[in-house]
């Protein structure tokens, strides 16, 4: 699996990404896939079904969510610092922030990889 790292924008944001491609580059979809609640996009688990669905000839797109791996304040340790981090996101628009992040995604992949049906496969979060 070979990754290439680049940022997307939204709205006043550069979100970090990688992209991860088959190692024969040969792309029949494109994946978009969001990582669980406390780790980042290059979290064992995250990257284990990066390549599972790069053998698939997928390319996958994961962005580093909100509060999370290079977009964290890096302060949280502890499980219920995350939790409440996430309680505040939330309540101050985090959900409407997050449609319009994926929505930036999505029009991403379709522009970069036309014609290539775009999935999704989502972890906790």
């Amino acid at each position: 699996m070979l990754e290439e790292t680049l940022n997307i924008k939204s709205g006043q944001e550069s979100i970090p990404v990688s992209l991860w491609f088959p190692e024969d580059r040969i792309v029949r979809a494109v994946a978009l896939l969001g990582h669980g609640l406390g780790v980042d996009r290059h979290h064992e688990f995250n990257t284990r079904i990066a390549s599972l669905l790069s053998a698939a000839s997928c390319v996958v797109l994961s962005p580093e969510l909100p509060l999370h791996g290079e977009r964290s304040s890096g302060k949280a340790d502890d499980w219920r610092e995350i939790v409440n981090s996430w309680q505040v996101f939330w309540s101050a628009g985090g959900v409407q922030a997050l449609v319009e992040e994926w929505t930036s995604f999505q029009s991403y992949a379709v522009e970069r990889f036309p014609g290539k049906p775009v999935g999704y496969f989502g972890l906790s979060l």
